[in-house]
This record gives structure tokens, C-alpha cells and sequence, in this order.
């Protein structure tokens, strides 16, 4: 629920009080935007992240009609009216590594990139391995402190936390997710308006559970961040994800949100098109040209590391480097990115088959729903 102007005004007046330390551009930007929405990268600070050189194009064997009867086979809808009421900007199904289908909405088009929310943690998780890989952080078991001492200088408890365990929201540091009134101290708005975020990450998390408690967390991803800023000497645009998307022979450029001082919203700010959200997906059944650390991928497909994370509903989700993990009903699992406002990448192993979603706001089904319906039509258009 959004409030009138003056009325959040008034609101937000009576609940700082004292608060004499107010970073007014940060009470502005809560106050005149309070939830999130997909038009935010429009007005926030960004880098744009080119094309690849060597763009590698994803073939196309288009098979509309065998997307459109497995979507109907699996929950009896019409693909196109589904997309269109779902306020989908862009859709892409790939199966064997081919497009066998897309869709544009709601204004966009192939060449539009959207915002991908929570989708970052997934392609940062990645950016995160891939420096490992080549000797810029030692280990994702490596302790926070040795990159960030300042966490657990202010507490003691905050001490002995992994990359890792920030990697897979089990840190024990406490987030609340909702970001309603009086949203200026909530947690969710503290980073998500931040204007020195790095600052933010330092000096707001606070423990709350034993380290293995899964909390889904917008700290951990910042976090992580400000230590591999601080190990490379440089910002997420200009290197971590500047490589990846050149290594993944991405087709179209990138935006990546920042905050007043260039630091990277490492937890929601990439802003892709759907077919590179799908070519990122494909490397995870097939890399050609190696991006995906083998170690990393070898992590994120062990069964006995991908414990219970969160149930949505009725469906439990486990959580493992940035992927939740969705099981289908013959037992075999799907990878999952999800965003907010309906954002989702699902990579099905066991069919070959790649969706990417990107959406607006306002979409009447939650994440879950739709993954479990295009999970359920990827078992269709597979014959499993």
C-alpha cells in the first residue's frame, strides 16, 4: 500500500521523533517510492555492462505450438492469455539449448532489459565463485573479518562468518523483509534506498540465530560484495560481472543499480533481457566455454548440501549459492532464481529445458505459483 504524500510525511515525521541524523535523500527516496517496483532502475544511479564482442547467438528451432499445448496440458491455460495477465515483459523457453519460444509485453521487446530484483544474488553468487577461481578471494570458506573486520569489531558475535555462509543465507544475521510502516528503520528499505550502502552493511545487521538458520537475507549479498570490492580493488560493473557477461558471450548490454558512492546493490540491481537471464541459465546444463567454476557447479547439483530452506504455501524450497531448489513430483529437483515481482529463471536438469521470466508488477499469481506452473509444463513438453 502506497499512503499520499503528505500523509507519509506526517507518518514518517512522528516516527523518527529525535531521529537527528536522518540521511534526507535516503527518507526522500522511502517516502516517495516506499515498495519497490520494476520502473526503480529508471531513476537510480546505474553502470552499463556491454554486450560481449564475441556474442555466441542462441539457435532458434521454434516449436510455439508444443509450448502452447504443454502449458495446457499442465494447468489447461492458454499460454498467451497466462502471459499477457501475468504482466510479463519477456518469456523464453529453450530446450537442448535452442529457443523454442518467446514473448514480449507490457511495452518490452527482445532487446529491452528489465529489472531483475533477487535474480542478482544468483548471477553474483556466480560472479563470487568465479573469483575463487582465479585467486582474487581465497576461499568462499573464508571468514568475513578477513575482508570486512569492522562486522565484528562492533560485535563479537557477528565473528567467524563465512562467504559461504552469507552465500546461502545461513549467516544468523536477522533480516526483516517487510518494508511497511514505518519503514525507515525496517531492513528491507535500508538497503534497498540506501545511499552508502557499504556504510549500511557495516553498521546495521545485528545477529539473531545460530549460524546455520536459514534467513533470506539482503545483507549477506552486500556483504559478500563489499569483501570482494575491498579483495579486486574494483566495483561489480567494471569486472566481476563486466567478465562474466563477456564469457557468457552475453547478445545485449547490461545495467547493474548502484548507490550514491558506486557501490553496487549486489542483492537486486542487474537489469538483463530475458535472453541472456536464459543464456545464463543454459550454462548450468551445458558450458562450453567454461564460465561456471566446475568446483561451484559441482556444489550447487550436490543433493546433501541443498537442505530445507523455506516453505512458500505448501511447496518447501531448499536454498544452496544463490539458487533455491525446487523438487517436482517424479523427485527430481529444478534450480530456481526468483525475484520480486515476479522475476524467475527455472533450470530443469532432468528435461533440458530453460525458462526465463521477467515481469511488471501487479501480477496475480506469487513466484512460486508460476514456477510450479512452468515447471509442470516442462515435464509436459519433455513427455516426462
Amino acid at each position: 500500500m502506497r499512503f499520499p504524500f503528505f500523509v507519509s510525511l506526517l507518518l514518517i515525521a512522528g516516527a523518527c521523533g529525535a531521529c537527528t541524523a536522518l540521511d534526507g535523500g535516503y527518507a526522500a527516496r522511502v517516502l516517495i517510492h516506499q515498495n519497490s517496483g520494476t520502473d526503480d532502475f529508471r531513476w537510480k544511479r546505474q553502470s552499463v555492462v556491454p554486450a560481449s564482442t564475441d556474442v555466441r547467438p542462441l539457435p532458434e528451432t521454434l516449436q510455439p505450438a508444443a509450448v502452447r499445448d504443454a502449458f495446457a496440458a499442465a494447468d489447461g491455460a492458454f499460454l498467451e492469455d497466462w502471459l499477457k495477465s501475468g504482466r510479463t515483459f519477456g518469456f523464453v523457453v529453450l530446450k537442448e539449448g535452442s529457443v523454442i519460444y518467446e514473448y514480449y509485453g507490457e511495452g518490452s521487446a527482445r532487446d529491452q532489459p528489465q529489472a531483475g530484483f533477487s535474480l542478482s544474488k544468483t548471477f553474483f553468487a556466480t560472479v563470487l565463485a568465479r573469483a575463487v577461481e582465479d585467486g582474487t578471494l581465497t576461499s568462499l570458506d573464508a571468514p568475513l573479518e578477513s575482508y570486512v573486520p569492522e562486522l565484528a569489531v562492533r560485535d563479537a558475535n557477528l565473528k567467524g562468518i563465512t562467504l559461504q555462509d552469507l552465500l546461502d543465507m545461513r549467516s544468523g544475521i536477522g533480516f526483516e523483509e517487510d518494508a511497511a510502516f514505518p519503514w525507515l528503520n525496517r531492513d528491507a528499505p535500508s538497503v534497498y534506498y540506501a545511499s552508502d550502502l557499504a556504510r549500511t552493511v557495516i553498521r546495521k545487521p545485528q545477529p539473531k540465530d545460530p549460524r546455520g538458520t536459514f534467513v533470506y537475507n539482503d545483507y549477506a549479498p552486500n556483504l559478500n560484495g563489499l569483501a570482494l570490492q575491498r579483495a579486486s580493488g574494483k566495483r561489480l560493473a567494471d569486472d566481476g560481472l563486466n567478465r562474466l557477461w563477456r564469457d557468457m558471450r552475453a547478445n545485449d548490454l547490461a545495467r547493474w543499480q548502484e548507490d550514491q558512492q558506486g557501490f553496487a546493490y549486489h542483492e537486486s540491481g542487474l537489469v538483463l533481457t530475458a535472453r541472456d537471464l536464459a543464456r545464463f541459465g543454459q550454462l548450468w546444463l551445458e558450458d562450453p566455454d567454461d564460465v561456471i567454476p566446475d568446483a561451484f557447479a559441482t556444489d550447487v547439483f550436490t543433493p546433501d548440501a541443498r537442505s530445507f530452506a523455506r516453505k512458500f504455501g505448501e511447496t518447501s524450497l531448499g536454498y544452496r549459492d544463490g539458487w533455491w531448489i525446487l523438487k517436482a513430483p517424479d523427485g527430481s529437483e529444478d534450480l530456481l532464481g526468483m525475484g520480486d515481482h515476479g522475476q524467475l529463471l527455472l533450470v530443469s536438469p532432468s528435461t533440458n529445458i530453460v525458462m526465463a521470466r521477467l515481469g511488471r508488477e501487479g501480477a496475480p499469481e506469487t513466484n512460486v505459483q508460476v514456477a510450479l506452473r512452468m515447471q509442470r509444463a516442462a515435464r509436459a513438453l519433455s513427455g516426462r
